[in-house]
């Protein structure tokens, strides 16, 4: 196993396209809501993206470091938490 191994894991133990979609549908509702989309180019702005981007990372986290046990027998293919990812890393 190389060194990247282990963090690639980790990255898709977070769910990249879940939190992608997130951050459109929070852009998308910033400009339902009458947000020019240049709005985003400022660094407030791309925080009110960000933020929920991160925090629905960390929560995705969260269920596979507690759900080790029900993820090992419903997809084991998909279980990485307690075997590419060690649980204190996560």
């Amino acid at each position: 196993m190389n060194a990247q191994q282990p963090f690639y894991a980790w990255f898709l133990t977070t769910r990249p396209w879940n939190v992608l979609a997130m951050g459109l549908v929070v852009a998308a509702t910033r400009h339902w809501l009458g947000l020019p989309w240049e709005s985003l180019a400022s660094l407030g702005a791309a925080g009110w993206i960000a933020v929920p981007m991160l925090v629905g990372a960390g929560g995705n986290l969260i269920n596979d470091y507690f759900d080790i046990r029900e993820d090992r027998i419903n997809k084991p293919s998909k279980a990485r938490v307690g075997r590419t990812v060690k649980r204190r890393v996560v």
